[in-house]
């Protein structure tokens, strides 16, 4: 009888290590599989951004090729580039506000009582003539469509750095809001819609 309870005690205690036993390799297969899990997680956002900088560093070095032209020298029978910066590189929201600001400006008696005094491209760059390049592109992904770059946009050997707001919009990356030139922090969007409300009739 003692022979047979101790043959049972044994059976037991073989059960429970085996059971432990399986419940340490499970734990450590799921561990294994959380971490393969996180970097290949880690490894699909850096491809992500990744082909987000590249496409904001293409859009930047096209829009800053086509600012070039617009600024270049011409001969005296050559047409005027017709470019629209704006609307080529920017969001349908801040091409309206562009739209209703030109508007805005149009109704006031005054040049200096106009939002753009003088040329709106120049949000774009402190000079207004060509040989602009842009390089040192650094993204920040906000949100899986909305973004925020600076780069640096060189003149020769004159530099400066530059920072935008950026929106996934209709599969493409555009500009929706000019925020840095230099040292200087502004929202362009933010200014206009303040003076678009100061100027409602």
């Amino acid at each position: 009888m003692k022979r047979k309870l101790f043959m049972v005690a044994i059976a037991a205690v073989s059960m429970c290590v085996m059971v432990s036993c399986g419940k340490k390799d499970n734990k450590a297969n799921d561990e294994k599989a959380d971490t393969e899990e996180v970097a290949e997680n880690d490894e699909e956002e850096d491809d992500a951004d990744d082909s987000v900088e590249a496409s904001v560093t293409k859009l930047l070095n096209d829009a800053y090729e086509d600012l070039n032209v617009i600024y270049g020298p011409r001969d005296e029978d050559d047409l005027e580039p017709n470019l629209d910066m704006f609307g080529m590189y920017c969001t349908e929201g801040f091409n309206q506000l562009i739209t209703d600001t030109r508007a805005a400006d149009y109704n006031q008696e005054l040049e200096e009582d106009r939002f753009f005094r003088g040329n709106e491209l120049a949000m774009w760059s402190p000079w207004e003539d060509n040989g602009l390049s842009v390089d040192d592109v650094n993204v920040e992904l906000n949100d899986e469509d909305l973004a925020y770059a600076t780069y640096t946009l060189h003149h020769g050997d004159e530099w400066i750095m530059m920072g935008i707001e950026l929106e996934l919009e209709n599969g493409e990356w555009r500009i929706k809001d000019f925020t840095k030139t230099g040292d200087v922090e502004a929202s362009m969007e933010a200014m206009m819609i303040t003076y678009l409300r100061a100027n409602e009739r």
